[in-house]
């Protein structure tokens, strides 16, 4: 997040290049954590908020670095940066209650509804941040005023 925001201010690509290395590294050792978990438990981890809100923060993160690579936008890291972070501190501060296994909770149309859930939501957080962006960049053009994030914003 550290970087993004150095990135916000500076504008310097390598600030955003470092921020996106450690999303990456991030990302990668929350999806092994949760494999470790999935296999040593039995069950995909979603059994209480904090662990859904950990799947989210994974999702988002996973669809940022697709966006990331797809369009290049590289200000959205700022937003999905602060979201992550809000998430995963949420999720440090939620119990992790234990709760008994449900069987209901296993099948591969569990699982494909629970990824394209997951993605979605994070798709949906991801387009809020762009929409929010654009409505930035739209009021520096109407106004004829370039503000603060003018030139930092990709161009319409």
């Amino acid at each position: 997040m550290a970087g993004y925001i150095s990135y916000l201010f500076n504008q310097k690509k390598i600030y955003q290049k470092t921020a996106l290395g450690f999303i990456s590294t991030a990302i990668a050792v929350h999806f092994i954590s949760m494999m470790i978990y999935a296999i040593s438990t039995g069950h995909v981890p979603i059994q209480n908020l904090s662990q859904s809100l950990s799947v989210a923060a994974f999702f988002l993160g996973c669809m940022f670095l697709f966006f990331q690579y797809k369009f290049d936008l590289r200000i959205l890291g700022v937003f999905a940066s602060i979201l992550l972070f809000a998430i995963m501190l949420a999720v440090l501060m939620i119990p992790d209650a234990p709760v008994e296994k449900n069987d209901i909770l296993k099948g591969f149309w569990f699982y494909a509804h629970i990824i394209l859930v997951f993605a979605g939501e994070a798709a949906l957080a991801l387009a809020c941040g762009t929409g929010i962006l654009y409505l930035l960049q739209e009021k520096g053009i109407k106004t004829k005023s370039p503000g603060f994030f003018y030139k930092r914003l990709p161009s319409l």
